[in-house]
């Protein structure tokens, strides 16, 4: 999804440290078409006639449940997208602040001293 967003964004994505220069105009196209290949396979049955649903031969244990879970956990996610979840998501919480350098930018002071390690037997005191 990241990809297809910054595929559509074109020009007017503001492009961070990392990244691939303008590669992304044609690299973009081919990731987009990989992934849409790949989970169109991995959802066909693996075990011939009798792992599809509409063949007379069907069985379910040869059966390849990923189309029938990504089915309705798609139709669960429209349901609660247009039942007001888009309305109501606010976006990531951050709960720690960070400057530019990523560092964090308040120090609190450690109210006990670090432990220390045991001398040595022998080690005069």
């Amino acid at each position: 999804m990241p990809v297809y967003l910054r595929w559509r964004a074109g020009d007017s994505f503001k492009q961070g440290a990392w990244n691939l220069g303008n590669r992304w105009r044609w690299l973009n196209p081919i990731a987009v078409a990989w992934v849409i290949i790949t989970s169109i396979y991995f959802c066909l049955p693996f075990y011939g006639p009798g792992a599809v649903w509409w063949d007379d031969q069907f069985d379910w244990n040869r059966a390849n449940f990923t189309p029938l879970v990504l089915g309705v956990m798609l139709v669960g996610i429209t349901i609660a997208w247009l039942g007001g979840m888009n309305k109501r998501y606010q976006g990531p919480i951050r709960t720690i602040s960070f400057d530019e350098g990523m560092g964090i930018t308040e120090d609190e002071p450690i109210d006990e001293p670090p432990p220390t390690a045991p001398a040595p037997p022998g080690a005069p005191a």
